[in-house]
């Protein structure tokens, strides 16, 4: 049975995040959840290790919009499964891509777990509308 190592790569170290049997089916939600978490505890000491009160607070709302993407994710909503595996594919910067495409959208809002959830499920609609799909009663009847 061959075995599949999955690295995740950050600006300071390598570290592996899963071996997997090639047979077993991939558990995306577990996956997503663990990378994002990984992703905001690295966040997390960036933005405390060796800075000021003032840096910190200058960065207050980019720590406020992470950690609301994080929560939503890791512990309050329950997406489709789609979802969890088109997050999936961006393991590693799934935060950092979803706080960039907050930012870039001046509409979009975090303001409930449901607009975090609107921006998360838009995301995947965008960047991997192949595996949402894969869901869809369209795609399903063609």
């Amino acid at each position: 049975m061959a075995k599949k190592v999955i690295y995740q790569v950050t600006r300071h170290k390598i570290q592996m995040i899963e071996v997997q049997n090639e047979q077993e089916p991939i558990a995306y939600k577990k996956a997503v959840i663990e990378s994002v978490e990984a992703e905001f505890a690295q966040f997390e000491s960036e933005m405390i290790d060796g800075k000021t009160a003032e840096d910190v607070f200058a960065n207050n709302y980019q720590i406020y919009v992470k950690s609301q993407i994080m929560h939503t994710i890791c512990e309050e909503m329950e997406f489709d499964d789609e979802v969890y595996k088109a997050l999936y594919e961006d393991r590693g910067s799934i935060l950092k891509n979803l706080h960039e495409e907050f930012i870039s959208q001046p509409e979009a809002s975090v303001n409930s777990r449901g607009d975090v959830a609107e921006l998360i499920e838009d995301y995947c609609n965008t960047y991997h509308g192949e595996i949402m799909d894969e869901a869809s009663p369209l795609a399903l009847s063609m």
